[in-house]
């Protein structure tokens, strides 16, 4: 049973309960330090409405539920960008009201509060995701009637403008400035000509590059969590893949691990920050002449570069890692109308030649 007590020597209000721990065994617990009453009895009573799951919570407490049951579910990393993104754009305006007190019109004035902020288009429809993902786990798993955000309808959009990355003429301008700098200059040979992404990358160890076989296996990622560095698996099942490199690539490979130091084969080779590679990336854009680009741009000019040697479209996802195809179409597919027209003008070509 709990209690609100007065603590005589702090002046200030305790309130006493009961928590199960972690065998299923009953102890005592102590909440201290509220000034009023008052307070104390509205604190009890919103624990006591989030343990017994009522959806008359608070969202703000139902968010440390939902989060809670995710936890050991999701990837460390996808854990603490949900968290994030519940935690300060979304709970901010939907925090203090009961989880089934919230409506559509509610939603949609929030859902138009982050379309006057100025968010891309893409930012608005994953903030608007994470919130629908919310919603849909209270009505799967604790009975709420219906989710109000997927009846105040979709905002934003799936994919943002045209992707941004260097021509091989541009990249080839670029790779220049790094010829003094051999961990600069592999990082990215290696980024340009395999399309891996930034953690795959940085997650790379001895045992993953076969100079022999000419291949690398990607099968973990590096990734920064709270200010800690960690290896996680890669960002989707198909993730776990075997890009295989060309001779000059596998000959750049094994220089620079030859310019290791007694490396562990289990331990990543490259230990650059993922600032210190954008820096880097920035240096030499603006000494070759070129807009400085994110990291992913060397990604995406890898799939233009084998669009532009006309590779299978699934070949190339496969390459990269996608687990969808039309992951790969979205991102890519406006790369592709040229090349229709270069097949109907070679198939022209060959028909006139006939006649």
């Amino acid at each position: 049973m709990a209690s609100i007590t007065l603590n005589p020597k702090t002046k200030k209000y305790d309130v006493q309960f009961r928590v199960k721990d972690a065998m299923g065994n009953c102890k005592k617990s102590t909440k201290r330090g509220f000034k009023r009453k008052s307070d104390a009895k509205k604190w009890l009573n919103e624990y006591e409405l989030k343990k017994s799951e009522s959806l008359s919570m608070k969202f703000s407490d139902y968010v440390d539920v939902y989060l809670e049951d995710l936890k050991p579910r999701l990837r460390k990393t996808t854990y603490e960008t949900k968290r994030t993104y519940l935690r300060v754009h979304i709970t901010p305006f939907f925090g203090n009201y009961g989880l089934d007190d919230i409506s559509v019109s509610m939603v949609r004035k929030w859902q138009n509060q982050l379309i006057e902020r100025g968010y891309s288009e893409t930012y608005q429809k994953t903030l608007n995701n994470q919130l629908s993902a919310l919603f849909n786990h209270a009505v799967a798993y604790y009975g709420l009637k219906n989710n109000p955000v997927r009846i105040a309808g979709p905002i934003g959009k799936d994919h943002g403008d045209e992707v941004e990355f260097y021509t091989k003429e541009e990249f080839d301008r670029l790779i220049e400035q790094t010829m003094n700098n051999q961990t600069v200059y592999t990082i990215f040979m290696t980024f340009y000509w395999t399309g891996m992404r930034l953690g795959e990358l940085r997650a790379l160890t001895p045992n993953d590059i076969h100079i022999d076989g000419k291949y690398i296996d990607v099968n973990k990622s590096l990734q920064v969590v709270k200010g800690k560095e960690i290896i996680t698996d890669p960002k989707t099942p198909k993730s776990k893949r075997r890009i295989t490199i060309p001779d000059f690539l596998a000959t750049i490979l094994k220089e620079y691990m030859d310019s290791l130091y007694n490396p562990n084969p289990n331990k990543p080779i490259f230990r650059m920050s993922k600032g210190a590679i954008h820096h880097a990336l920035k240096t030499s854009a603006v000494k070759a002449g070129l807009k400085p680009l994110r990291i992913h741009a060397f990604r995406h000019a890898h799939a233009a570069y084998l669009i532009e040697m006309q590779v299978p479209i699934l070949a190339i996802s496969n390459r990269l890692g996608h687990e969808k195809i039309q992951t790969t179409m979205n991102t890519y597919g406006h790369l592709y109308p040229n090349k229709q027209r270069q097949i109907a003008d070679a198939i022209e070509a060959r028909v006139k030649g006939e006649f």
